[in-house]
């Protein structure tokens, strides 16, 4: 089973997010990994039936994803040339939906 979000691309690097909740980047030219997260391992996803469908979306130096996972983890924020997270929030299982951002009162909210 493929993919079943939009890959986001973002310069030299393509970011995927498979329906088995792996998120993966790679370099646009060769198609090497450059990282990896698992996210039952890491962010405590549940595999669901159809498994997972959101977008990542790229918001400056972040890849923002509903990722849906437990422990505070239903969207999270990471470095988007590291993996590293550096936020996240909610326990809301992933659905179809990627995440958006807007710009409220002069401040980006995701």
């Amino acid at each position: 089973d493929g993919p079943r979000a939009a890959p986001a691309i973002d310069g030299d690097r393509v970011y995927t997010y498979g329906p088995e909740a792996v998120l993966t980047c790679l370099d646009w030219k060769t198609g090497k990994k450059r990282w990896s997260i698992d996210g039952r391992k890491e962010f405590g996803v549940r595999k669901e039936f159809f498994g997972a469908a959101p977008s990542p979306l790229i918001e400056g130096d972040r890849l923002l994803l509903n990722i849906g996972g437990a422990h505070a983890a239903g969207i999270v924020a990471l470095n988007k040339l590291t993996g590293t997270v550096i936020w996240k929030a909610l326990n809301d299982e992933a659905g179809y939906a990627s995440p958006t951002v807007a710009t409220i009162g002069g401040e980006r909210h995701a």
